[in-house]
């Protein structure tokens, strides 16, 4: 897929989108369980609620039970949409100068960190673990110049983007290379030039 016509805030003149992800959908497991749990615990309570004999709403107690089921209901239902809203929000970039991962939620947080592909030293994937060999997702770690390694949790097909990150890698380096040897070419073209070019003579006429 070709995504050179994909453009982020903060993207520089000349680079392009490679591509493009998130995590896994494995890390909405922990959000899905209790929010399913809440909905069949709702309807098995809606099913079974002619078999109990419920008090009168004008007991206090049972509206002050009322109001707090509703608020709790409404927190956890608020709750569930805002992980899943996140979770769309957090991507990873990957473009042929940077890998930039936007962290972000819907009122709270926005940060972007970005690290730069000619200063990666090495990059390791971990696929783990029987359930992360079926799903095909795992952790990409990025090793930096100042030993600082970088980790992307839940990356699905990590293989694929560690082969690619090594080629970017790759040719962010000889594209580095090949503008070092441009501008020392140029510089001692300059040099030579300007040593053998003759200075204008001048001659005095007598009258």
């Amino acid at each position: 897929m070709d995504n050179t016509n994909k453009f982020f805030r903060g993207q520089m003149a000349d680079e392009d989108v490679v591509t493009f992800t998130r995590k896994h959908w494995i890390a909405l497991i922990p959000e899905l369980i209790p929010f399913f749990l809440f909905c069949s615990f709702v309807i098995l309570s809606l099913i079974l609620i002619k078999q109990f004999k419920l008090p009168s709403l004008n007991e206090p107690y049972f509206q002050l039970l009322v109001m707090i089921s509703m608020i709790g209901a409404g927190w956890l239902i608020h709750r569930f949409f805002l992980r899943v809203i996140n979770y769309f929000l957090n991507i990873i970039i990957i473009t042929n100068y940077r890998i930039v991962e936007i962290q972000k939620t819907l009122f709270i947080r926005d940060t972007k960190e970005s690290l730069d592909l000619r200063k990666v030293q090495g990059v390791d994937f971990r696929q783990v673990g029987l359930i992360k060999n079926l799903l095909k997702f795992g952790e990409l770690e990025i090793s930096m110049g100042n030993a600082e390694v970088k980790t992307l949790p839940q990356l699905p097909n990590p293989d694929f983007f560690f082969r690619l990150i090594n080629r970017l890698k790759n040719e962010a380096f000889n594209r580095q290379q090949r503008s070092l040897n441009a501008s020392d070419s140029g510089i001692q073209q300059s040099s030579f030039e300007s040593h053998f070019t003759e200075k204008p003579q001048s001659t005095s006429t007598m009258v």
